[in-house]
């Protein structure tokens, strides 16, 4: 028996009960037919081209995504949807194998429609006619002029981003050189300085929890950079003694090293803010976005240092650090009730605490609403304030304007995590599971070193019964220091025991109370059962 001539790759063929037809990028059986991506669908050629062998990550991302436009992430991505895709169509078989620490295997029989048995050709050969032909499909117009172009060259555009696309900037936190327990001030200006740049024309900013997690490993700002897919990286150091501080800073360019702008600024402690605008506008024209406008107003010096250190405080997630927090932004807008952001902080802290806290729920929204409509006098765009507003009205189930406003949050500052989270949340409680990834998604661009961002994607993959993807975000989690009580059950569910049980292990040590950690046992104990 002969096998197919390889130009006759296109033609359709057999794999266990399902129909595929390359050309069409669909997979038949049973009289369900699934549409799949192109990549996805190069992806299965290539493992049918290798059927029965095991095939490794690092090959199938090299043949695949060309090496330079592919990722492990990208790679499991679409061994998920393949499954996916197989499952629906014949959920009674299995079609891909994960060999542990190998790769992949295709151990389904393979059949050509013609009644011939054999290999497919190597899918590289193919990608082309299968992205022409789905782009055929959807643009019929545009399909002379892809004859003529480079195919290779198109695709390498369409997968990098855009060119029109804002580069992205990096501000890492300022290294405190001064007097011990000064983190809150060396952070909280370099917090400000990012707060001036977001949502400028010509520049996107770096989330912050990605920026200032990274800023703390042994990785050089470079480094950092590299790793956030940032063009510029700003970084520095602070010092206080007494009134007097010093502050010196530079912006380098991360492709080359190159030092684009630095400066060094000897101030007192009451011209902070003239040094925060000074180095910000000097950020904006190195890196030509458009010139920041003027602050119109100075607070107390006083209540701006409470400020930081209610700030630093409200990072913690424990109900303690919250009540610290809650009275210290009290001192702040009580010494300076004119300074807007203190009111907008301290709105976010006593929904934080409403929501954590079982006492006085309803008067402490209550608060967190005047809070936040006193900070929007000060400042309509307060995504800060805004995302206060839309937690409380969200707790009380008013839906639709609590998810208007978390948008608006999020389009004054599309790093911000805090409203992302909060919208997802309110998304998945409402059933907008797409929209609540492509959430998510966007945000990861500008936070990718996001815990809690990482936590979300776990939960709705799991939540999805994609197992393997919960368990790439649950692992992105454990790694940035979170607790995805979906890791270990999405292991135990795909049969890898030992390692749910030692991921569980660490788990239980993190976990903050008695009652969480009898809940997630039972749940862990019992996908482990269900296995055996």
């Amino acid at each position: 028996m002969t096998s197919p001539n390889p130009k006759d790759a296109m033609v359709p063929f057999r794999i266990g009960n399902a129909q595929i037809r390359p050309d069409e990028l669909r997979i038949e059986a049973n009289g369900i037919a699934i549409d799949v991506e192109p990549k996805v669908m190069t992806l299965l050629l290539e493992l049918s081209f290798n059927a029965q062998t095991v095939v490794s990550r690092a090959d199938l991302i090299e043949r695949v995504w060309q090496r330079d436009f592919g990722s492990d992430e990208s790679l499991t991505r679409a061994i998920s949807l393949l499954r996916k895709a197989f499952r629906e169509v014949d959920g009674q078989r299995e079609y891909i194998k994960t060999i542990p620490k190998r790769g992949y295997q295709l151990i389904a029989p393979l059949e050509h429609t013609d009644g011939h048995a054999g290999a497919i050709v190597n899918s590289t050969k193919l990608q082309t006619r299968i992205t022409r032909s789905n782009l055929r499909r959807g643009f019929a117009g545009f399909a002379i002029l892809v004859c003529f172009a480079s195919i290779w060259g198109w695709l390498s555009l369409r997968e990098q981003p855009m060119e029109h696309e804002a580069p992205i900037l990096a501000v890492l936190p300022l290294q405190n050189i001064g007097e011990d327990e000064q983190d809150y001030l060396s952070d909280g200006y370099a917090e400000e300085i990012m707060n001036k740049l977001t949502g400028l024309e010509g520049i996107r900013v770096a989330g912050r929890s990605s920026s200032f997690a990274l800023a703390k490993s042994e990785d050089d700002a470079l480094a950092v950079g590299r790793q956030l897919n940032a063009k510029f990286v700003m970084e520095g150091t602070l010092q206080k003694s007494d009134d007097l501080i010093r502050v010196n800073v530079q912006l380098v360019d991360v492709k080359d090293g190159t030092l684009i702008w630095s400066n060094r600024f000897d101030k007192q402690m009451t011209e902070a803010f003239e040094v925060q605008d000074a180095i910000a506008d000097s950020v904006a024209r190195a890196i030509g976005a458009r010139v920041l406008p003027t602050r119109d107003y100075s607070p107390d010096p006083r209540a701006y240092v409470l400020y930081l250190r209610a700030l630093h405080k409200l990072r913690r997630s424990q109900i303690e650090g919250n009540e610290g927090a809650v009275a210290l932004f009290e001192d702040s807008v009580g010494i300076d009730p004119n300074y807007g952001p203190s009111h907008a902080a301290l709105s976010v802290a006593y929904t934080e605490y409403a929501l954590r806290s079982r006492d006085e729920t309803e008067s402490t929204r209550d608060k967190a609403m005047a809070s936040a409509q006193k900070a929007l006098q000060f400042n309509p765009n307060s995504a800060m304030a805004l995302t206060a507003i839309a937690a409380v009205k969200g707790q009380r189930q008013q839906w639709v304007e609590s998810r208007r406003l978390y948008e608006q949050a999020i389009a004054i500052d599309p790093a911000a995590e805090t409203p992302t989270v909060h919208l997802w949340t309110l998304m998945t409680v409402t059933g907008d599971k797409t929209g609540r990834n492509a959430l998510i998604e966007g945000a990861r661009e500008l936070n990718p070193n996001s815990t809690a961002l990482a936590l979300v994607q776990s939960f709705a993959a799991f939540d999805e019964l994609d197992f393997e993807r919960a368990v790439e975000f649950g692992r992105q989690a454990k790694t940035l220091g979170g607790i995805s009580i979906e890791l270990p059950v999405s292991l135990a569910i795909l049969g890898q025991n030992e390692e749910a049980l030692e991921v569980y292990e660490d788990m239980i040590k993190d976990w903050p109370t008695p009652e969480v950690a009898q809940t997630n046992q039972r749940r862990l104990l019992r996908s482990f059962n269900d296995e055996e």
